[in-house]
């Protein structure tokens, strides 16, 4: 026995930064990933009604119905969560980073391209992302086509999915290889001092994102067309003008090829902002007739839409969710989250630089020959500094969350409180959330304040 602690205790020693990474990874895990989604799963079982401020609202089929897809889908969290940090552990301590460095040298030699640190670390991201897709798709698919599936949510044929998944294979690719060559040039140009450089690169490199994906990326997988004219329409551009909210395009998402589940959101820089509403948001009345998918509903079809499936917000409800939505903007949440997290990645760069000196760390992770800056990305951010990533989360979290309530306040003084709180109701439903949450779990995880809660704080601002 003493012998074997010795052993243990030597293994540590030598290799302090490996072990201490995956101790504060795996410490994570097991407080995060599993405590605390055991509590949040435990919640599932406390036997309780329909909440006293759901009454009439929600059926107590609604409510098992709910409870049930919250319990399959922890559980699938909780298997998922394990699988994934067993493997990445497993492939840590085995030497999987350098052993997939080495393989990514073979592939650009094999490829006849010039082999440099930009090259090789573009071809290490196209491995890396091959890998990822044999061990989680198989996750993937068991949660669109069966999890998803059974509780009524997933309408994605089998062809859709599989082009989503290609192009988003591609894109990842395409832009992570522009991403990382821009990087590996700033820091080799820039230096010893090059956290500043970097960090203005990826600044820059955000808003450009922030801009093309609207327009380029986002239709590469679903259809936004212009919001038919008609009362939704002309509720939204009202409660607009009357924001002074510069309003230039009012899209509608089809998303109800891909998932039953509902939302609405808005985007764009200075005087070129745009609402997106799903399809699946509208009430069966609002929606264009072409939605009626190819005409091949059949009345039994309708039916059972109307009894079972989601219900949808009307023209009031919505324009109340909106209300909220441009209370984000009116108090600039959207330009403080930006801010906040910009300067949590400068800090972040700027720790990076100060350790990335540190020659043990790449010995203790099995770079004995070169230090690839990539590398020191990787092991420096997903390991080292998991903590400080973890605690940056959780204050997000919190202000998120404050946010929320006051986009709420926002909207009731613009007279939607009731409003507000019906729509929050049919988007429960719809989405089949269970309303009862363990407190610490939804302390740390839940951006959005649990339902009662909100519904609570609306009916003090009526």
């Amino acid at each position: 026995m003493a012998q074997l602690v010795n052993s243990v205790v030597e293994e540590l020693s030598a290799k302090p930064y490996l072990w201490a990474g995956i101790g504060l990874t795996s410490t994570l895990f097991v407080l995060d990933s599993l405590y605390l989604s055991y509590r949040e799963l435990s919640s599932c079982y406390n036997g309780k009604g329909v909440p006293t401020e759901l009454q009439g609202k929600m059926s107590h089929e609604q409510l098992v119905k709910a409870r049930e897809y919250k319990r399959d889908t922890m559980t699938y969290g909780l298997y998922h969560s394990t699988w994934s940090h067993v493997i990445s552990t497993t492939m840590l301590i085995m030497g999987w980073l350098p052993f997939l460095w080495k393989s990514s040298e073979s592939v650009v030699t094999a490829c006849n391209l010039p082999l440099s640190p930009i090259s090789q670390t573009i071809a290490f991201f196209v491995l890396s992302n091959v890998v990822d897709i044999a061990t989680e798709l198989p996750w993937t698919i068991y949660h669109t086509f069966v999890l998803e599936a059974k509780h009524g949510f997933n309408k994605q044929t089998p062809w859709f999915f599989f082009k989503d998944q290609v192009k988003s294979f591609l894109l990842n690719n395409a832009l992570t290889a522009v991403f990382i060559s821009a990087l590996l040039y700033i820091i080799d140009w820039a230096g010893a001092n090059f956290f500043f450089y970097v960090w203005v690169f990826v600044f820059g490199f955000s808003l450009l994102m922030m801009t093309l994906y609207p327009d380029f990326i986002a239709p590469l997988f679903d259809t936004f067309t212009e919001l038919p004219t008609g009362p939704l329409r002309d509720s939204i551009e009202t409660l607009a003008a009357s924001l002074q909210f510069p309003l230039k395009k009012l899209y509608l998402v089809a998303n109800s090829v891909r998932s039953s589940h509902s939302n609405a959101y808005f985007f764009g820089w200075g005087n070129n902002k745009r609402i997106v509403l799903f399809d699946t948001l509208l009430s069966k009345d609002l929606k264009p007739e072409s939605d009626d998918k190819d005409g091949d509903k059949d009345d039994k079809d309708d039916k059972d839409d109307k009894e079972d499936g989601p219900q949808g917000c009307n023209v009031e409800e919505i324009t109340a969710v909106l209300a909220h939505e441009l209370g984000h903007w009116s108090h600039g949440h959207v330009m403080q989250m930006f801010a906040i997290q910009q300067s949590y990645m400068l800090l972040m760069f700027y720790l990076f630089q100060q350790l990335n000196t540190t020659e043990a760390i790449y010995v203790d992770y099995g770079f004995t020959e070169d230090k690839p800056v990539v590398m020191g990305l990787l092991i420096i951010f997903g390991y080292l500094l998991s903590p400080l990533s973890t605690v940056f989360g959780l204050g997000i979290t919190l202000l998120i969350r404050k946010n929320e309530f006051q986009a709420d306040r926002f909207a009731a003084q613009q007279g939607r409180a009731e409003s507000l709180q019906a729509a929050l109701i049919k988007l429960s439903t719809d989405n089949k959330s269970y309303p009862y949450h363990d407190w610490l779990h939804s302390t740390i995880h839940r951006s959005h304040p649990p339902l009662l809660e909100r519904l609570e704080a609306l009916k003090k601002m009526q």
